[in-house]
């Protein structure tokens, strides 16, 4: 009866707040559970004549996080919290057309999440698809006779067309994501935040809206700084562009990111295009076709794809060309994103900067050349060494008369990496360079970057107040590093280097030395997205002195912009 809510969605949003629920469970956070327990049957009860379904509902379903709760220690032997929303909600429903249909796309999703979670032998592949084939087949014809059914009952009418097409709504539901195995759509996404913290309002949302494996991040963009558009009396924003892929429809997608914004502080009644803690609209959207991905072109009131202010604006153009590759074609204007990207017209006032995003609300702009100010509480670094071990205030006002000179960032390490140099413990690490930082926190908000090759010295650093972990292995010589920066949501230098400080100087024999620097850093580069560290938060250096020669030095110091355009123009 609600011709603009498309029935196959109530389920796709019901099943993804079914997944937070039941992450919620194995967390145990009974609150958080019944928070997402209530927005998960609203959706399903959208639009229902009789309110009191929906309240008794309501009321059954509101008890299940105390009984969990005090029976915490049998949890395991409990069904997971999605089966007993599920439950309750098509129990309290009546047994009529509309009620059958929803089960029927229940029991399809139960289907394919069976499907999913076999791991059988590879032989058995085959039959498992053939099986999930037959199975759609036998719901789309059932599908077309559950429409005749709801056609004659006048719960739909024979002009809709879609987007708003009952039919195509309750065929979704048996057919949506087809294959019901993998993720058969590819959307560009354009994210932007200019209140509160707007890195952490990003970083939180792609989160929130990665949680359900029905969405996954592929790459991001850099971010940008740029200036409000339409509306010039807010703060700037920090805007970027990433590729996910998903199973979910565009149609349940957009509601999801809607949700997401909402979680994070978004009031949907203020003016259009005003401040905002977190904007996420889809730019574009492909669908894998027969083998290809094909572009989708979606103008339904709710959603219009591709995004019809693409063309004009450079906050989303630049980013986009950046995760894109640039070449990505637009379906109805006929031009690549850098071509529209070089056709617009040339901004009067500041245009897009690139920016490294830092905890606390900062950024390093890269709009000027940056100086890194060296400081080694070691006793035997080659530049310092020995200068500022002995006392924690004798380093720390080094650092401060280093920031007065001019340097942008503190670089703390407390292990030397001289060509010789021997491997210092982790502790001994932590006891020489997190009192040093804490006490530069104490003095001034300059970004610092730690300098170490492993994991336990990088997250005690980042807790003392450390920004950037600066790693001269490249996230190689300790292999939780990647995933520990990846969790603690800070830039990574990401250095090429051959052996250790104690061997290098013994392989600095290469074929071709920009090249081979090159791909060992783009294999680097690559790494450290898979472990979850997006590009925006990489930075690569082709390591000068370290497994280099003078000739090797040099070489690569001259082909720094060739070693750029072959990382993505990566910083």
């Amino acid at each position: 009866k609600d011709d603009d809510y498309e029935f196959g969605n109530r389920f796709e949003i019901l099943k993804a707040y079914c997944k937070h629920a039941d992450d919620e469970e194995e967390r145990g956070d009974p609150a958080r559970i019944r928070r997402f327990i209530t927005k998960a049957i609203t959706p399903l009860f959208a639009g229902e004549p009789n309110g009191k379904k929906y309240r008794i509902a309501l009321d059954e379903i509101a008890g299940i996080p105390k009984k969990l709760k005090a029976q915490a220690k049998s949890l395991a032997g409990q069904p997971k919290i999605s089966e007993l929303i599920m439950n309750c909600a098509l129990d309290s429903l009546s047994d009529d057309v509309l009620f059958r249909s929803r089960k029927d796309s229940f029991e399809m999703l139960q289907e394919q999440e069976r499907a999913k979670s076999q791991k059988d032998p590879r032989p058995n592949n085959g039959e498992r698809s053939a099986v999930v084939t037959e199975w759609q087949q036998r719901r789309k014809a059932e599908s077309d006779g559950l429409y005749e059914q709801m056609l004659s009952n006048g719960l739909v009418t024979a002009k809709q067309e879609a987007p708003t097409n009952q039919h195509a709504q309750i065929r979704n539901l048996t057919t949506a994501g087809t294959g019901g195995l993998s993720h058969n759509y590819r959307v560009f996404l354009g994210v932007g935040s200019n209140l509160g913290d707007r890195f952490q309002n990003v970083r939180k949302g792609i989160q929130l809206l990665c949680r359900s494996d029905e969405v996954r991040m592929l790459r991001s963009s850099f971010f940008h700084e740029t200036a409000p558009m339409y509306l010039s009396e807010q703060p700037s924003f920090l805007n970027a562009a990433i590729e996910v892929e998903t199973s979910l429809e565009p149609h349940v997608l957009l509601k999801l990111l809607k949700d997401v914004e909402q979680d994070l502080g978004r009031n949907f009644s203020e003016v259009r295009n005003g401040p905002r803690p977190l904007d996420l609209d889809v730019l574009f959207c492909d669908r894998f076709e027969n083998g290809a991905w094909k572009h989708l072109e979606i103008d339904s009131s709710e959603l219009q794809i591709p995004h019809p202010g693409i063309a004009e604006r450079e906050f989303v153009l630049k980013p986009l060309s950046e995760v894109s590759g640039g070449e990505y074609m637009h379906p109805l204007l006929n031009q690549t994103v850098q071509q529209m990207n070089e056709q617009l017209p040339k901004s009067t006032g500041p245009s897009a900067v690139r920016v490294l995003p830092l905890p606390r609300n900062r950024t390093i702009l890269f709009n000027e050349t940056i100086v890194m100010g060296i400081l080694n509480v070691t006793p035997d670094s080659f530049s310092d060494g020995g200068n500022w071990d002995k006392s924690v205030a004798v380093a720390v006002e080094h650092a401060l008369q280093m920031q007065r000179d001019g340097a942008s960032i503190i670089d703390i390490g407390g292990e030397s990496t001289r060509p010789g140099a021997k491997e210092v413990e982790e502790e001994e690490q932590i006891r020489r360079t997190v009192p040093v930082i804490k006490a530069i926190r104490e003095e001034s908000d300059i970004p610092i970057s730690i300098d170490t090759r492993h994991a336990r010295v990088t997250r005690a650093a980042v807790e003392a107040g450390a920004d950037i972990v600066n790693d001269v292995s490249g996230g190689l010589h300790d292999d939780r590093m990647l995933e520990t920066v990846a969790e603690m949501g800070v830039p990574i230098v990401l250095m090429h280097m051959r052996g250790t400080p104690e061997t290098m100087l013994s392989m600095t024999e290469y074929t071709n030395v920009v090249d081979d620097v090159t791909q060992s850093l783009k294999e680097r580069v690559k790494a450290a997205e898979e472990a979850g560290i997006p590009r925006w938060l990489q930075i690569a250096d082709p390591g000068i002195g370290f497994a280099k020669d003078m000739t090797g030095n040099l070489l690569l110091l001259k082909n720094l912009d060739k070693i750029r355009s072959h990382l993505h123009d990566i910083p």
